[in-house]
């Protein structure tokens, strides 16, 4: 899954990419991603310790600057959002200026507003000429497309109140027919509003917990300057320096685990003495479609799936002492996959 950092000129999109490259496992990507970075799990953490496996495998996500290319230098929000690659990322981080004193803060609900702005009026142009290219297409006798028409009308309208696509209630099916357009007022977003040194260790600004919360998005706060600094401190100087700012973990694994959850994913578990690995899946997946992201094999002859949740594992301290306690079941094919899952696969062919 891929990710686009966008924000306005100085608001910190670089300092957050090099923050996300300085972390254990990140790094750099194939273009046009600048990161390939480590999803933060405690929970592989303790299975390695049990296991012992040759490799350890997390989930990740791909992350792109959009303004880091030199060509795209100074570009604003507006222009960030109107490049192709920002229509083909799954989803947005926007990263807000630096929030120092209360005054200061008041501004962010605002540069808020102006990025829902910028994605619906962008997402207006398209409907617009799609419209467009619809009524040419009516002209000429072709009816290919016109079925769409009095949906993206009806998007148009709501768009022409400059609100965003995911504050209209869209049916499964059309959420289906409108997926080749990659919507940006779609996307999922993750709010990092970045504080000023002086704020390291606050929770989010007030100003924007309600806007976000209504538009569903995720918000962390970060000190981007110093979580960098943070991060390549070795383990015992980290944790002093977490703990004087009152800070349980670096806001970077916050950041990463707020922008996983956006998208919808989950992860199961795979153990073993080879390997323990993390499996990225979206919410709601059946155990067939589950094995099929390992090897399709598995889910062309699924028979069924031997599941215990990670928290039943721990508690039970290894899966023979689980499988004891009855807290490992079999699942077949109507299962639908939980986050942290321990499975393994039975299958066939």
């Amino acid at each position: 899954m891929q990710v686009g950092i966008v924000g306005e000129p100085q608001s910190g999109k670089s300092t957050l990419l090099a923050l996300l490259l300085a972390g254990e496992g990140a790094r750099r990507g194939k273009a046009p991603f600048d990161a390939v970075v480590s999803i933060p799990d405690p929970r592989l953490t303790w299975l390695a310790q049990l296991y012992r496996p040759r490799k350890l495998t997390p989930a990740t996500l791909d992350f792109a600057d959009l303004g880091g290319d030199p060509r795209c230098a100074g570009l604003d929000l507006s222009g960030l959002l109107a490049l192709p690659q920002a229509r083909t990322c799954d989803a947005l981080a926007l990263v807000l200026p630096r929030f120092a004193t209360r005054a200061e803060r008041n501004g962010g609900a605002g540069d808020l507003e102006e990025f829902e702005l910028a994605t619906a009026l962008a997402d207006l142009e398209l409907v617009e000429r799609r419209l467009a290219r619809i009524a040419a297409d009516r002209k000429k006798g072709l009816k290919d497309a016109v079925s769409q028409a009095p949906l993206l009308a009806r998007l148009c309208a709501h768009l022409e109140q400059q609100q965003p696509l995911r504050s209209l209630e869209l049916h499964p099916e059309e959420q289906r027919q409108l997926r080749g357009y990659q919507f940006l007022s779609l996307k999922p977003v993750v709010v990092l509003a970045n504080l000023a040194d002086a704020a390291a260790g606050q929770p989010p600004p007030a100003v924007l917990t309600d806007p976000c919360a209504r538009a569903r998005h995720e918000l962390c706060a970060c000190a981007l300057p110093i979580e960098t600094e943070l991060a390549h401190l070795d383990e015992s100087e980290r944790a002093a320096f977490l703990e004087h700012l009152g800070l349980t973990e670096p806001a970077r694994d916050r950041f990463l685990r707020a922008t996983y959850a956006s998208l919808g994913l989950i992860s199961f578990l795979t153990v073993g003495p080879d390997e323990c690995r993390a499996w990225t899946v979206q919410g709601g997946t059946s155990a067939p479609a589950a094995a099929g992201c390992i090897h399709s094999d598995l889910e062309r002859g699924f028979i069924r799936a031997e599941v215990v949740p990670y928290d039943d594992l721990r508690r039970h301290g290894d899966m023979k002492a689980a499988r004891a306690a009855g807290a490992v079941r079999l699942e077949g094919k109507d299962y639908i996959v939980a986050d942290g899952d321990v499975i393994e696969f039975r299958f066939s062919v």
